[in-house]
């Protein structure tokens, strides 16, 4: 019988793959543990985050050498398909009953946004799931890339542009809103322009679908997130909410973000992801130490299976 050729072989892919392999490794674990090529793994799961940055970086250029005119951007389909499918604008009934109290609460998980994927590879880390943490890093990448080319291809605008924007004959914009939308309230009560620095310099302005902001708490949902899944569920719907209590999104942008995310996840377990998942040798069940010459079974899903204790 033949012997079996994986479909890499001889690619860029199977290249980075093996050069990674021999990067250098770092101490996993208690002492005695053995030792894994964790940042090996980690440089190679930062190769769709590289494409996302370099897209992010250079997102005007790519405008300009693809020949796409951001003056073009869509401002009726997404209005049109929320409509469609609700019958109603909730960012608009969500946005028309506004507190103090309400403000610092949307503003919370926006805030947190930034810093999410470093603080959850962290925890990962922490819980004795380093193993999981190239495959995360991997998946959020993807889902990054794809929805900054969406956007990129075909840029759509925010509720706060479209219900702000005032256009004259010809078709050139006269007035229109502030990036940072809801959150100017935020920036009066701190009476400073945290927001507004924030939002001024974002290169894409018309990424309103898929909403990343929603994206990235589903990825962590995905990977069994801090607290428990309802914790994971509750995050995803806080900030679901925040984006339209504050005019940044539509509903329809939130849940296209939650659909990118599970199907990039889904297809990265079932079908491919080019990390061999190990035996985790560093894991505290229970409070107590498990010694490091237990066996512990392991899956392709990296999914752990606790030993019974003796």
């Amino acid at each position: 019988m033949a012997p079996r050729i994986h479909w890499t072989q001889g690619t860029a892919v199977s290249k980075v793959t093996n050069f990674v392999k021999t990067a250098p490794v770092v101490h996993c674990g208690f002492t005695g543990a053995r030792r894994t090529p964790l940042l090996g793994k980690i440089l190679l799961a930062f190769i769709p985050f590289g494409a996302y940055l370099i897209t992010f970086t250079f997102y005007h250029d790519l405008q300009k050498l693809l020949g796409l005119d951001e003056k073009h951007v869509s401002t009726a389909f997404l209005p049109w398909l929320e409509h469609s499918l609700f019958h109603c604008y909730p960012h608009k009934i969500l946005s028309s009953h506004t507190s103090p109290v309400l403000d610092f609460i949307a503003a919370i998980p926006y805030l947190f946004h930034f810093i999410l994927p470093l603080v959850f590879s962290l925890y990962l880390i922490y819980v004795g799931r380093r193993h999981e943490v190239p495959l995360y890093l991997w998946v959020a990448g993807w889902v990054n890339f794809i929805a900054v080319l969406v956007q990129l291809v075909s840029p759509t605008a925010s509720p706060w542009f479209v219900d702000s924007v005032q256009y004259d004959a010809n078709g050139n914009i006269i007035s229109v809103a502030d990036n940072e939308a809801g959150f100017k309230r935020v920036d009066a009560m701190l009476g400073y322009p945290l927001f507004h620095n924030l939002y001024g310099k974002s290169k894409v302005t018309f990424g309103a679908f898929p909403s990343l902001h929603v994206a990235w708490p589903a990825v962590v949902m995905l990977f069994r997130p801090w607290f428990g899944y309802r914790f994971g569920v509750f995050h995803v719907c806080w900030i679901v909410w925040a984006s339209m209590y504050t005019c940044h999104h539509y509903l329809v942008d939130g849940l296209a973000g939650i659909t990118l995310a599970y199907i990039i996840y889904t297809s990265t377990m079932k079908l491919y992801h080019p990390f061999q998942c190990e035996r985790e040798r560093d894991v505290v069940a229970q409070a107590e130490y498990i010694p490091v010459t237990a066996k512990i079974p392991f899956t392709d899903t990296c999914e752990i299976t606790m030993p019974e204790k003796s």
